[in-house]
């Protein structure tokens, strides 16, 4: 079990990874965007922050996400391209969207055991 920070665009694809996250049970926490994220960094024993990159830059990362302490930061991404720009390095895992959320499910269970 884990605890989770989910930030999703889309409400119904939040729903259904939230869901799925607390389907196996980990303890998630939705917020909005990377000032709240990081804010919230400080005030929970977080295991693991799933951002959306769809709403995000990937210049504003480095300096955000300093000191994760110890989270873990999953990157999810409509442009599957980004997996392999440069910025995206401070990651522990970056991913496509499905349509189920299955890859959203791997990268978890991958930054878990590792």
């Amino acid at each position: 079990m884990a605890q989770i920070l989910l930030n999703e665009s889309d409400p119904i694809r939040h729903r259904l990874l939230q869901l799925r996250l607390e389907g196996s049970g980990h303890i998630v926490w939705s917020l909005g965007g990377v000032e709240e994220i990081s804010d919230a960094l400080g005030q929970a024993a977080i295991d693991i922050v799933i951002l959306d990159m769809d709403e995000q830059s990937l210049g504003d990362l480095p300096q955000r996400f300093r000191d994760l302490g110890r989270a873990k930061l999953v990157l999810q991404t409509s442009n599957c391209d980004l997996r392999f720009d440069f910025r995206s390095w401070i990651a522990d895992e970056v991913f496509c969207k499905g349509k189920d959320g299955a890859n959203m499910m791997f990268a978890v269970k991958k930054v878990l055991h590792n």
